[in-house]
């Protein structure tokens, strides 16, 4: 702990100071023990004492007796060289050694408390001591400079781990974050309140708590019984400098605020929903009852391009209104979406594919309708610019990416429609390596029937497809991918290349991958 780390930073300090050497070597005893009680209380110590490398105790200002207080492992640890912090636990013999204002200071009653573990005990009085030694020299003699702060009631000490751990406006409104010191089962420093303005001092873990975290020495995280409410709690055992589990640290904040913020989401979600879906079912109803009406004077496949584009008009709206309020609620809920990201993670992506087969309807449909101008562009940067967009995916599976573009060569396209094309073929690799595998992209100058052109080739070492499958990639609403695709992507990309002057063919073999060739005719001079 940070907090460990810092005491025994101090001590250290202060026994490598210049002061220290002077004082501790002057053999002027009343000196010592003056800068000895000057810097216990300048570091908000309860005690600080020099013993010498035999363990006699040679400074002691504040308590009288000081025998039997050297026998520690921190102790030890500090006279062999090393410096030390831990957390140990003082017997009321040895607190009222030190000083019996630290043994009555370190006395909690116990209060009968709700699920704790049954108990014919009334009060605790031992003490938690956070123990620090550091080595130090003493004319030619090594020591150690020891000290300790009692924790049983140490409120400050607790409040500082609450402001750490739950700094404001981080917990939803209502909420509240607590800290917690248990010696053994015994809150005996804590901000939980057990009314109003009265800490609850002496109440206790509840048994299966204590089980878990004491008895077998697991880290604790979820919902618990604190006190009189239910927590969502983070609970860690505490071990001394004789690796005994002597008590727990305990972090954590009212569930119920938590659980209502996670409840109005859901619900809000839910109505919004459920009102986008009441107010667009009479418009598509009404929308399909026109379009059903040219069935009878019109070609099957015409008909169904009036729906596809009728329907997917009418979606849009509401998609964008789902999408809006979705981030609304996001950002109200602001750090507590991790909670319910898989959620939102899920919504996010059933919109978005919907609004993928919108947008692939609407450009089988009406293709010219959807086209932005054309523009020169050279291949190769088209290429590279349509990689980022899908390296989350490539990412995801761990696959690799081989690029080798060897082309100059400018056509006149619409970027879009053909990054729109590039990427449907590097999805479509990925969904072929679920594994993992080897996404290579190549492009190079060809010249087809005497017109100069570029080839791009995309291929995977995924699953590959048989005959009968690469027969029909290229048909409208075919797809291998049940429940996933609309089988409209190789359809409305043949569609595009075709526009443009070029051609679009496959190949594959079962197991060993596929390859789809791409060839656009030059820009003319």
């Amino acid at each position: 702990m940070a907090i460990l780390e810092s005491s025994g930073q101090e001590l250290q300090a202060f026994g490598q100071s210049a002061r220290f050497a002077e004082t501790s070597n002057s053999g002027n005893d009343a000196a010592l023990l003056s800068l000895l009680d000057d810097e216990r209380a300048a570091q908000g110590l309860d005690f600080l004492y020099l013993v010498d490398n035999t363990g006699k105790v040679l400074a002691s200002p504040r308590f009288s007796d000081a025998r039997g207080l050297t026998d520690w492992p921190v102790v030890e640890d500090a006279l062999s060289g090393q410096a030390r912090q831990q957390i140990d636990l003082f017997r009321p013999d040895q607190l009222h050694a030190l000083s019996p204002d630290l043994a009555e200071r370190a006395r909690v009653a116990l209060v009968p408390t709700k699920a704790a573990a049954p108990t014919e005990r009334t009060e605790e009085g031992r003490g938690m001591i956070v123990h620090s030694a550091a080595p130090v020299s003493i004319g030619a003699r090594p020591g150690a400079l020891v000290s300790g702060v009692l924790l049983n009631r140490n409120l400050d000490f607790i409040d500082t781990i609450n402001e750490l751990v739950y700094p404001k406006a981080s917990l939803p409104e209502g909420s509240q974050g607590t800290a917690t010191l248990f010696l053994d089962d015994v809150r005996v420093s804590t901000n939980v309140r057990l009314f109003q303005n009265q800490r609850a001092l002496g109440t206790r873990v509840s048994q299966v708590v204590r089980d878990a975290v004491l008895g077998q020495g697991n880290v604790w995280l979820d919902r618990a019984f604190v006190v009189n409410d239910w927590y969502v709690s983070a609970y860690e055992p505490i071990t001394d400098s004789f690796g005994q589990r002597i008590g727990m640290l305990y972090v954590g904040f009212l569930d119920a605020p938590f659980s209502m913020a996670k409840k109005r989401a859901f619900l809000t979600l839910a109505g919004g929903l459920a009102a986008v879906v009441l107010v667009t079912i009479p418009i598509f109803l009404r929308w399909a009852r026109q379009i059903f009406k040219q069935l009878i004077v019109s070609e099957k496949l015409a008909a169904v391009g009036e729906i596809a584009a009728g329907i997917a008009h009418e979606i849009n709206n509401p998609i964008a209104v789902i999408q809006g309020n979705l981030d609304v609620i996001r950002n109200e809920l602001g750090k507590l979406d991790l909670e319910v990201s898989d959620e939102f993670r899920l919504i996010d992506e059933q919109i978005h594919s919907i609004f993928v087969i919108v947008n692939k309807l609407l450009q089988f449909t009406r293709p010219d309708e959807y086209a932005d101008t054309n523009e020169a562009y050279h291949v190769a940067e088209v290429i590279r610019s349509s990689v980022p967009l899908v390296q989350h995916l490539l990412n995801k599976v761990s696959i690799r990416l081989d690029l080798h573009i060897e082309t100059n060569t400018v056509i006149t396209i619409n970027r879009t429609e053909i990054q729109q094309v590039l990427i449907n073929l590097f999805v479509n690799a990925i969904h072929a390596m679920p594994d993992g595998g080897t996404l290579r992209v190549a492009a190079v100058d060809e010249s087809q029937e005497g017109h100069s052109g570029v080839k791009i080739s995309v291929s995977d070492n995924g699953k590959g497809m048989n005959a009968q499958t690469l027969a029909r990639i290229f048909d409208p609403f075919f797809t291998t991918k049940q429940g996933e695709g609309s089988g409209l992507g190789l359809s409305i990309s043949r569609k595009i290349i075709r526009r443009y002057g070029g051609t679009i063919n496959a190949s594959s073999t079962p197991g060993k991958g596929a390859c789809f060739v791409i060839w656009l005719p030059a820009e003319k001079a």
